[in-house]
Formats: C-alpha cells, structure tokens, sequence
C-alpha cells in the first residue's frame, strides 16, 4: 500500500495497493570444466588427450518477489558452494578437433592384471600378427575375455593409454587382459601388473 497507514486519508486521496507474492525455490549452477592438468598420448592407435580439472558448484535457497505478478527482485537467502576435481579423456580426429569427451569418473572401473605381447609375438595366438576381429595387431589393441569387456569396446588403462578391445585369448579369462605393445622388450614391463581399466563405450571403430 503506497500510502502512510500512520496518518489520516484525507478525503479523496488515492491509495495503491500492490499485491506481493514471495515464491522460495532451489537453484543448481556449475562452471564449465577447468583445466589444471593434461598429457597427449598418440602412441595407441589414435591420438588422445588425458586432462585432469576442476567443476565448480553452487547450490542457492532463492526467494522471488512478485509485485503484481511481476517479478520485481531475486534475494539469494543461502549459498553453498563447493568444487569436484575429476579425469576425463578426450578423443582427437586427424585434425586435433576433439570428437569425443569421456569423463572418468562416471566410466566403469574394473581392477585387472595385465600381461602384454607384441607383434610377431611366438608366444601369441594365431600368428601374433592378425587380431581376432580380423585387424592389424599394433600397441592399443587390447586383448580381453568377451565375457567380461564386450570385444569392439574402447577403453582406457591406467599408465597405458587409450586401447581398443579388439582381440581374445585362451589365456585371457575372467579379470585379465593383454595389453598390445611394440616389442619383447617392452612386453616385459607390462608382466603381471595390476591396471585400472575405464570402460568407455562399444564402437565399430577405434
């Protein structure tokens, strides 16, 4: 009411009166990712950039005021803000574009022991030269238990890189995996050891 209630009205005054309504509510905002680490990786059948960064949160109790059903203020009652750090993986075309973003931390995980075998390998099923899915074996190829990681699966592993589930073995059941690299000698460093495997997503393609 645009009118002091303390004093007399005077006779033919006018008197506005507003009506006020106050709506409470919730509201979520994030800033875009942020950067604070990255490495390129090209050596895994594709180039792949592994960044670490952070997401920015605010979570605030808001009360509208309406005059007249319009609104006439925004008054932030609570904020609460708070930031999550976090892995992604972002897949490179031939021109550096990004043509796919994987975040790590809502990609399923799985603890497996990895062993490696190179091309030409005489340990190696088949010739060691020709994968399972009929391709060219070379460092990225992963070899797995389709039971366990559908074959055609991209993937990402823990001080390895970027791979592709592109082969099997008779040796390769259950939480195993082989890890496709260059040579005897780099085989020998992948022998048995305990790898985080990110589950990415099934592609016709590497």
């Amino acid at each position: 009411v645009y009118y002091d209630l303390n004093k007399p009205i005077k006779p033919n005054s006018q008197i506005k009166i507003v009506r006020v309504d106050k709506v409470k509510s919730k509201t979520a905002s994030k800033t875009d990712f942020r950067p604070t680490w990255h490495k390129i990786y090209n050596s895994n059948l594709r180039k792949v950039e592994l960044q670490k960064g952070i997401v920015k949160y605010t979570d605030s109790d808001v009360t509208q005021v309406f005059h007249d059903s319009k609104l006439e203020s925004i008054v932030y009652d609570k904020q609460l803000s708070y930031s999550i750090s976090f892995y992604r993986l972002l897949l490179l075309d031939k021109n550096n574009n990004i043509e796919r973003i994987y975040d790590l931390s809502k990609a399923k995980r799985m603890k497996m022991v990895a062993t490696a075998y190179y091309p030409g390998d005489p340990l190696a099923w088949r010739d060691g030269t020709i994968t399972f899915l009929g391709q060219k074996m070379q460092r990225g190829i992963v070899a797995v238990d389709p039971k366990v990681i559908p074959l055609r699966t991209r993937l990402y592993i823990s001080g390895y890189g970027y791979g592709y589930a592109g082969d099997t073995g008779s040796a390769i059941k259950g939480d195993r995996i082989d890890l496709g690299v260059n040579n005897a000698e780099e085989e020998k460093s992948w022998m048995f050891r305990e790898v985080t495997v990110y589950i990415l997503e099934k592609s016709n393609t590497w």
